[in-house]
């Protein structure tokens, strides 16, 4: 028998990205641009409806060589030309070893190789969230429409699957996050991936990326800074940089600017064998205005810059004309501690993390503090927007523009309150990303009991925040750890609001999902009374006595499942019954969700097919396919 969707904030059980017990064979790597995709358009149609021709959002070289990993670049090219071997590859190292470059440049070399085009996104999160974007680019806005975000991801990436394209998803961070994103063996559309995990454990075939060696590393400087810099066999710069093409990059444009300003000496001298920060000598090139360029871009997602974000961030406490802009902008791009991608602008997260550890810049401290709690705000205000229409892009693109870690915001002197907290929580959870969403929950605690230090905790506020991280930790299948959160939730939701009021219908909802907890850990015996409990504090309603019919219906469910599952199908009949009741009525505001009231149709359904009573089963079965659509 089906299960019924989760009301009460648990994961629910809509389509997956790919069928169960579908082998998945790889991930994917890449970065994306806030808001769009910057592509070169192809031909109108291909096969299987995605459109045809030269795609591509992956970064051009230009007039830079690629240098190096010949071997690697055969490898992935040969493992993805045999269709006997997965449809995808895993490239795994050390941050700023040249993975992302190096997925990159099989894609420029491969181009041809998919006609339905090449993309790059960042899979740092548990959604792939870029993936609706490409969806809509090639199959057009009407699969989509009226779509949540996740679902929207979902059926872009069943459609990509069948389509001959290549994603490089960049920066994964966790193989159990990634794999229901990863193409089933034998797909026409391949992926490469980009990570510091290693290793992947017969997930995927997966090479690690190795560090230049020092003649590679030679020849990157001087493919920069030019042959007449190389010349001296004991280079500096190659040494301190140990063979990490993200340390190399800017540090030859600093040796290149400063030779072309005849200061190439005090350039090497910038370069101490002892420091363990590999950027400083090229930020120390920069004067202070230019540095808060950078130190306002290190609170946003480097792999989603654009110009406007930091002119529109830096506006109010900076003052700049938009010459005066564009000049620091300009001087942080000649040293790479920017990089320029067409319209958008990347910064590597080493860079990032560096500028967030510097001093404020010399006579800034009060410019960047305004600039921060702009960003802040700018945050804020994206989160509320998206939760109120979780299912427009730009929406979720503008959100995804900032950096997702509390504690990185913490780090730079922005606070916020429980409440702001709250709502950058929801957003991050309507796009599937509920390990980042579950920092902002803790992070909400922490800030209700702060704030409750002179006049007492808040413990209705506090049980949200509470059962937020519980849902987040639910919906990542952790239930074993889910269940104490809920449990804690229940324990300040009974002392309830300021007035001691108890929201019987938010009791109802923890107490329910603890029991979701014992279920999905199988502990059966000791699932039905938590739903029972669930079902007596829900018929008492909220703090204005206003039944929430569908959520109570869908406890009253949970209770008959159990009985079912124990083959007492007389006693689970009635407990079915009671929840079509419920569903019938809808939620506090009469809507009905025809889905679940379905499902529990179909249920009675089988109880009475189960006792042997057919003819009125048939009958249950027949009310609930009057419910699909169509």
């Amino acid at each position: 028998m089906e299960s019924r969707k989760n009301t009460d904030g648990g994961a629910g059980y809509s389509v997956q990205p790919a069928a169960a017990g579908t082998q998945h064979t790889g991930v994917s790597a890449g970065t994306f641009a806030a808001g769009t995709v910057n592509v070169y358009q192809g031909a109108p149609a291909a096969e299987g409806g995605a459109t045809a021709g030269p795609r591509c959002n992956v970064p051009v070289l230009y007039d830079r060589p690629f240098i190096g990993r010949a071997d690697l670049l055969s490898a992935i090219a040969e493992t993805l030309d045999d269709p006997q071997r997965p449809s995808v590859v895993a490239l795994h190292g050390p941050p700023g070893v040249g993975k992302t470059e190096l997925a990159h440049e099989y894609a420029r070399r491969h181009a041809g190789r998919y006609p339905a085009g090449c993309f790059t996104l960042d899979a740092g999160g548990d959604t792939p969230v870029k993936l609706a974007e490409i969806g809509q680019l090639l199959f057009g806005p009407e699969p989509f429409r009226d779509l949540s975000m996740v679902d929207r991801c979902k059926a872009a990436f069943h459609r990509l699957t069948r389509s001959a394209v290549l994603l490089v998803y960049d920066n994964v961070r966790s193989a159990d996050a990634i794999r229901p994103w990863l193409p089933p063996h034998g797909t026409p559309c391949h992926v490469v991936m980009t990570s510091v995990l290693d290793p992947w454990d017969g997930l995927c075939p997966a090479f690690p990326v190795e560090l230049l060696d020092r003649d590679d590393s030679v020849a990157l400087v001087a493919s920069i800074a030019g042959e007449d810099a190389c010349r001296d066999s004991d280079l500096p710069l190659v040494d301190w940089a140990g063979g990490l093409p993200v340390q190399l990059v800017p540090a030859a444009a600093a040796l290149k600017r400063a030779r072309r300003r005849g200061r190439a000496g005090a350039a090497k001298l910038r370069l101490e064998p002892e420091t363990q920060n590999s950027f400083r000598p090229v930020y120390e090139l920069l004067p202070p205005d230019s540095r808060l360029i950078l130190q306002t871009a290190a609170l946003r997602n480097g792999m989603a810059l654009t110009a406007d974000d930091l002119r529109q961030d830096m506006a109010d406490a900076t003052g700049w004309d938009e010459d005066s802009f564009d000049r620091h902008l300009d001087a942080c791009l000649d040293l790479h501690l920017l990089e320029s991608g067409g319209e958008t602008l990347r910064m590597h997260q080493l860079i990032a993390a560096f500028l967030r550890d510097q001093p404020t810049p010399d006579g800034h401290g009060e410019t960047l503090a305004r600039i921060r709690q702009a960003q802040w705000r700018r945050l804020v205000d994206s989160a509320t927007a998206f939760t109120a229409a979780p299912n427009r892009m730009e929406l979720a693109a503008g959100m995804l523009g900032f950096l997702t870690d509390p504690a990185l915001w913490d780090g730079c002197s922005v606070t916020g309150s429980a409440l702001e907290y709250r709502i950058v929580y929801r957003a991050f959870s309507e796009t599937g990303q509920f390990g980042i969403a579950q920092l902002w929950a803790e992070r909400s605690v922490h800030a209700v009991e702060q704030e409750g230090a002179e006049e007492g905790v808040d413990h209705e506020s506090l049980s949200v925040s509470l059962h937020q991280i519980g849902n987040c930790l639910f919906n990542q299948g952790r239930f074993a750890e889910a269940q104490p959160w809920f449990e804690k939730a229940v324990d300040a939701k009974q002392k309830g609001d300021i007035h001691q009021r108890i929201n019987q219908q938010d009791l109802g909802a923890s107490l329910h999902q603890i029991g979701s907890c014992l279920f999905h850990q199988g502990r059966f015996a000791e699932v039905q009374p938590w739903f029972e409990k669930a079902v007596d504090a829900k018929q008492k309603g909220d703090i204005h006595q206003r039944i929430n019919h569908q959520s109570l219906g869908t406890s009253q469910y949970q209770i008959g499942n159990c009985l079912y599952r124990q083959g007492r199908f007389a006693e689970a009949q009635p407990w079915f019954e009671k929840a079509v009741d419920a569903g019938q009525k809808g939620d506090i505001h009469q809507r009905i969700d025809h889905e679940s009231l379905g499902f529990s149709l179909e249920a009675v359904g089988h109880c009475l097919s189960r006792l042997g009573r057919e003819e009125e089963a048939q009958e249950w079965f027949e009310r609930a396919k009057g419910l699909e659509p169509g």
